[in-house]
């Protein structure tokens, strides 16, 4: 939880906003760079009015993100469209050429470049968090993931081949917005379209992720993981406030670089390093817990084979970007005081517990003031139910 409040959630976050920004004025800078001032303040802007959508109303930012979604679909089927037309018409020059020209083969490089790939079909994962809100999960679930990796899969693979009937492997690298290139390649003086949709597709995703990783900070607080106050409902609005205010704060942070693939690297080293512990745990628990009620089970092969991935892809990298994976060790690294002095119960804990309480209190009952929020009264919902 720690690693996921602190590194995972808001380097997600701001991954998303910045390819919104950067796709929202690469039109205006075509053949220029962009300015990494105005990158940042609209990526900040996007975040900060999400949060505050999500805050003030989760009926309305879930029709957003579902009108959003959908013009996501409309936008890669143009895209794939146009590339269709592009290859009938002959333009398929750049497949006769090695994809892989010039490429770096050492394992190292290999690691960094699966991060982009796992970063890019990583959503389905995020599925998850909502499983609260989902009916049926142990149903529902394993086929809306399956589903969405399938179709995520086949729309990207069509989604490159167009990006290669008019660019290049170097072009597109060389790219801050590959989407906006191709239109303007395609489309010309009709490219704006493509614009539009990928603008609004992207902003979409942004919305998707802040709604789904803030009820993550949400459970984690109720479970004693993060602090109280992040698992209290806003009284009017019925939201995690807190949560969401968290969330977003910590994400722009994370805006003092505009390079997206340093983002990648960083939370792809920590997301693969914390997916091994998690598979570990599987399979550690049921060894020594077989009798725990688990509403979704899988075989022990799949946590096994992901353990061995996990360690090839947190392993190789370390001497290709040694910053990265020195920086996110550090941050995983002060979860364990964090777990072993306030979250594992010991004696230790209480007594810093509760001297920590008192500190918090006032500061606590501020932020409920402010935000005007409580604490959530499950026992009252599940009598209701019952």
């Amino acid at each position: 939880m720690w690693t996921a409040a602190i590194v995972l959630i808001p380097c997600n976050i701001a991954i998303l906003a910045l390819s919104f920004a950067q796709y929202l004025i690469q039109p205006f800078f075509e053949n220029y760079e962009l300015p990494d001032e105005s990158v940042r303040l609209i990526a900040a802007s996007a975040i900060s009015f999400l949060v505050v959508l999500n805050c003030w109303d989760v009926g309305a930012s879930a029709k957003i993100n579902n009108c959003f979604t959908f013009t996501k679909l409309l936008a890669l089927a143009l895209i794939i469209s146009v590339g269709i037309v592009q290859i009938a018409n002959g333009n398929h020059g750049n497949f006769t050429e090695s994809f892989f020209k010039d490429s770096k083969w050492d394992p190292g490089s290999i690691t960094l470049a699966f991060f982009s790939g796992i970063y890019a079909y990583g959503g389905a994962n995020t599925l998850n968090y909502m499983t609260e809100e989902v009916q049926n999960p142990s149903k529902t679930l394993p086929r809306a993931i399956f589903l969405s990796i399938i179709t995520v899969i086949v729309a990207y693979v069509l989604a490159n081949m167009a990006y290669f009937s008019v660019m290049t492997p170097q072009e597109i690298l060389d790219s801050d917005a590959v989407a906006v290139s191709f239109g303007i390649r395609t489309l010309g003086s009709f490219s704006w379209i493509i614009s539009v949709f990928i603008v609004i597709s992207t902003f979409g995703g942004l919305g998707v992720v802040i709604m789904q990783f803030s009820r993550l900070l949400f459970v984690g607080a109720r479970n004693g993981h993060m602090p109280q106050i992040l698992s209290f409902i806003q009284i009017h609005r019925l939201t995690p406030a807190p949560a969401l205010i968290f969330m977003g704060l910590v994400s722009l942070i994370y805006l003092t670089t505009t390079n997206i693939y340093v983002l990648i690297n960083y939370g792809g080293f920590v997301y693969n390093f914390a997916g091994f512990g998690i598979a570990l745990s599987i399979l550690y628990l049921r060894r020594v817990r077989p009798e725990l009620h688990r509403p979704i089970k899988v075989p022990l092969i799949y946590p096994i084979l992901y353990m061995i991935l996990s360690v090839c892809l947190f392993g190789l990298p370390i001497y290709i970007a040694p910053v990265e994976a020195a920086v996110g060790c550090g941050i995983m690294l002060t979860g364990l005081p964090v777990y072993f002095l306030l979250v594992r119960p010991s004696e230790i804990s209480d007594f810093i517990l509760s001297g920590l309480n008192n500190i918090l209190q006032p500061i606590t009952k501020v932020i409920q003031k402010i935000l005007v929020s409580v604490p959530e009264e499950r026992e009252l919902f599940e009598n209701e139910d019952s």
